[in-house]
């Protein structure tokens, strides 16, 4: 832990930290679904920094890093990992007053930066899947969610059970379940599938997915 005298003639104060972190406990914390929860297994050890009022007065930032070598992610590709696999992740958690903005870089696949206000009250922010050097996170965080990018395969089998678990937890029993709507915190998607493999005779080629609310909450699908 360090301190130093900022440009206002506060005192901004550093530190770096270290451990290992049980992954069931985090799922805990976070009350994921029991479905999601029972995927991920294993400790990561990470490293970090904190600083408090260095970026500016009254500002706390938190980064986080891990190659997750020593967690299971018992999911499907692209998401699942094996023990052993290292795949990076930096979080970095910025707050300032009300703001609270939340930046993930995990591996290559995913880069998003959310705002959250309030304590818990989503504002904002941006995922992409599989960035390539075009793109890259705004400035300006959105308000809603935007979901952009795409991913190489999908394998709509691997992944029923998960989706069949969620369901299950979160939908009555009734013999008839309604399509859910677009959630209103959605703002914008743009994403696209290279293969999505149904079956092991049927596959969709380029498999695009487009939504704008500002276009009438309209949803558009192509191959």
């Amino acid at each position: 832990m360090s301190s130093e005298a900022t440009p206002s003639g506060g005192l901004a104060v550093n530190g770096d930290i270290a451990g290992n972190v049980d992954i069931k406990k985090v799922a805990a914390w976070h009350k994921l679904p029991v479905a999601l929860s029972n995927k991920v297994s294993g400790n990561a050890a990470y490293s970090g920094a904190l600083s408090v009022n260095k970026s500016q007065d009254g500002q706390v930032d938190l980064t986080i890093n891990s190659n997750l070598q020593g967690i299971k992610i018992d999911l499907p590709e692209p998401i699942g990992k094996k023990i052993g696999e290292a795949e990076s992740l930096q979080l970095k958690v910025m707050q300032h007053e009300k703001d609270l903005v939340v930046d993930v870089d995990y591996s290559t696949l995913v880069e998003a930066r959310l705002l959250l206000q309030n304590g818990n009250e989503f504002v904002g922010g941006e995922v992409l899947l599989n960035a390539n050097q075009n793109q890259a996170l705004s400035s300006q965080i959105p308000k809603g969610l935007v979901l952009s990018g795409g991913v190489d395969r999908f394998y709509v089998k691997d992944w029923q059970s998960l989706f069949s678990d969620l369901s299950a937890e979160s939908a009555p029993s009734v013999e008839t379940v309604d399509i859910p709507e677009i959630p209103k915190w959605l703002s914008r998607v743009d994403l696209i599938v290279d293969d999505v493999i149904v079956d092991d005779n049927n596959t969709w080629h380029n498999f695009k997915i487009a939504y704008d609310v500002a276009t009438n909450r309209s949803l558009f699908v192509s191959l």
